[in-house]
């Protein structure tokens, strides 16, 4: 378990870097904007959707039997096209 960063330390890549740092290779989200998930990326971390599951157990065990899609542009918030962060109005 690791505190969340607060998101002026680092912007964006705060959790890109506090993970990849505790050595995480895959994340389970239901909203993030496009440069955070082109962080995860590019460090190597696999995000995967969370379909709508309500608790991380059912997340976690969703992602164990392959029934999570890979996160893509389809799932960021505003398409990261509404502002320079790609948060347009992200209510996942």
């Amino acid at each position: 378990t690791a505190a969340n960063v607060p998101h002026v330390q680092g912007g964006c890549l705060a959790p890109v870097n506090l993970l990849h740092s505790l050595g995480a290779q895959a994340l389970i989200a239901g909203g993030m904007g496009m440069r955070p998930l082109t962080g995860f990326h590019s460090v190597g971390i696999t995000v995967f959707h969370h379909q709508g599951r309500r608790t991380a157990r059912e997340a976690v065990e969703s992602l164990i039997a392959g029934q999570l899609p890979q996160f893509g542009r389809q799932h960021t918030c505003g398409g990261g096209q509404d502002d320079h962060h790609g948060h347009g109005g992200c209510r996942h």
